[in-house]
């Protein structure tokens, strides 16, 4: 009889750590999408100069935007091993989160089946042996490159933290730490 709850208790423990699992990924690939949708979005053409006439008229720069754009995703969702400094402008919960990030040691593979965008964003994994040997690949061949850390979720997976870098060219790129939340269970 024993033997019969010890088998029951282990099937309850790895169906919880799947379903726990699951929920991780499940979460980890929404964000991947919102942020590959908004960060991978061509960009609107600069203000002109203070007195100086705009030298794209508004259909141009409507063209700019609805164009597609060929995005690379890096390959492995990364820890970050960066020490963060505490922010004082945010809550405790999001400073917690921010240095779990250096915690998370585990890297997970990128899987492109599950990151949704819209038609006009032709994403895919970028190779990174010739990003390493060709210091041009990504003007050549695409048209920004982003490279999202490992995400650290609170318990409730409502509130998650992660560092977000994308660039558009060799000497045009940033990085930013970014917090969300969810608003209506999104």
């Amino acid at each position: 009889m024993r033997i019969v709850f010890y088998c029951l208790g282990i099937i309850l423990l790895f169906s919880s750590c799947n379903s726990e699992r699951e929920i991780h990924e499940e979460n980890t690939y929404e964000i991947v999408s919102l942020l590959v949708e908004t960060t991978g979005k061509p960009m609107k053409p600069p203000p002109p100069p203070e007195g100086v006439r705009s030298r794209f008229t508004d259909s141009q720069i409507n063209s700019i935007l609805n164009r597609s754009q060929k995005v690379a995703l890096y390959p492995v969702f990364n820890s970050s091993k960066k020490v963060f400094s505490e922010n004082k402008k945010v809550s405790s919960e999001y400073n917690n989160l921010v240095t779990n990030l250096k915690n998370l040691d585990k890297e997970q593979l990128v899987d492109l089946s599950e990151v949704t965008t819209s038609e006009s964003l032709k994403l895919s994994i970028i190779d990174t042996n010739k990003l390493k040997s060709e210091k041009r690949y990504i003007d050549k061949n695409y048209d920004i490159l982003i490279q999202i850390s490992a995400i650290s979720f609170n318990a409730a997976y409502d509130k998650a933290a992660l560092v977000l870098s994308a660039s558009r060219g060799r000497l045009n790129g940033s990085s930013s730490i970014i917090y969300m939340y969810k608003v209506d269970g999104k």
